[in-house]
């Protein structure tokens, strides 16, 4: 029987899940959900139905919904959610989760009947995969993580307020991708500091704090929209000499030892990076059920997301 799904949202983010859940069997989109007016829907080229009131898309019992909506708007629809008469069994619900850990908390509290899953697409990207999959073994051979660096930027400072209200900040928006992405390989503890870089409030830097081999270590986080075009990569330092890059945006990978390459990684897929990536992410919960966060896992992302209020860099730094 296939899993019957409404998507709540019908901007980039929800057609993006859309066109995703055209590629995974088994799964069928039976309606949307959307408060502005003209919004259309179409699943394996036929039309869908698109209600103003998410409780008139709850009335058709879908047994999973996709929340794709911007964040802010999370908690509320969460309540409505929660409260219907035909509540759904399954929520899959965009990063963050929520505004503030509260917010997190209470969506994370919805009982043993209706199960709340973040959906976190960089963890979920081709090259992240790919590194998951020999983590291990380059581990017991070129010894346990024991750095991180990462940035991640896209090119959205002057999009306007309406642009910021749905996204917060690089921080909130981008700051949960590098840390879903890192905690794939680091037993992730605390974030020490949480700097704004510039006086927009664009761009973010974050002390990272991760346990690896008995031991506490230490890395970065940066997050900007500060740039002209989208930059996204992570390197995970293993033992001494041994360095393992990931670009989020060209879904390569490298592991090189000094100078000389050890392993490489290339996506082949025909398909766009982010339907790659919500794809491999859906596929995970419905046909592979296994891969993706549980809510202890998902609380604590959020927790080290929220954790520091950022704040302006010491003038020392600015100089």
């Amino acid at each position: 029987m296939d899993q019957t799904i409404g998507i709540v949202g019908l901007g980039m983010i929800g057609h993006l899940h859309v066109q995703a859940l055209e590629q995974i069997e088994g799964v069928d989109v039976i309606g949307g959900a959307d408060t502005a007016p003209g919004r259309t829907l179409s699943y394996r080229g036929r039309p869908r139905p698109v209600y103003r009131r998410l409780g008139d898309l709850l009335d058709r019992s879908p047994s999973a919904v996709i929340v794709a909506t911007p964040t802010p708007a999370h908690a509320a629809i969460y309540r409505t959610l929660a409260t219907h008469g035909h509540r759904p069994r399954l929520v899959l619900m965009e990063k963050p989760l929520g505004s503030s850990l509260a917010e997190v908390d209470e969506i994370l509290g919805a009982g043993p009947d209706m199960e709340v899953i973040g959906l976190y697409h960089a963890a979920h990207a081709p090259e992240v995969l790919w590194a998951m999959d020999h983590a291990l073994a380059w581990q017991e051979t070129y010894g346990a993580f024991s750095g991180y660096v990462a940035s991640f930027a896209d090119p959205y400072r002057d999009r306007g307020a309406a642009h910021n209200r749905a996204y917060v900040n690089s921080w909130v928006d981008s700051g949960i991708n590098a840390l879903s992405a890192a905690y794939r390989f680091l037993q992730l503890t605390a974030i020490d500091e949480l700097i704004t870089l510039d006086e927009q409030g664009s761009t973010f830097w974050a002390s990272v704090r991760f346990r690896g081999n008995g031991r506490e270590n230490a890395g970065t986080i940066e997050t900007s929209w500060a740039v002209p075009d989208p930059v996204k990569h992570s390197t995970l330092r293993l033992g001494q000499d041994t360095r393992l890059y990931l670009d989020h945006q060209q879904a390569t990978g490298c592991l090189r030892q000094g100078d000389a390459t050890r392993e490489e990684f290339a996506d082949t897929s025909t398909l766009p990076r982010l339907q790659m990536h919500y794809k491999n992410t859906l596929h995970s919960i419905f046909i592979d059920k296994k891969g993706y966060y549980t809510a202890s896992e998902s609380r604590l992302l959020h927790r080290l997301l929220f954790e520091r209020a950022p704040h302006p860099p010491a003038e020392e730094d600015i100089a």
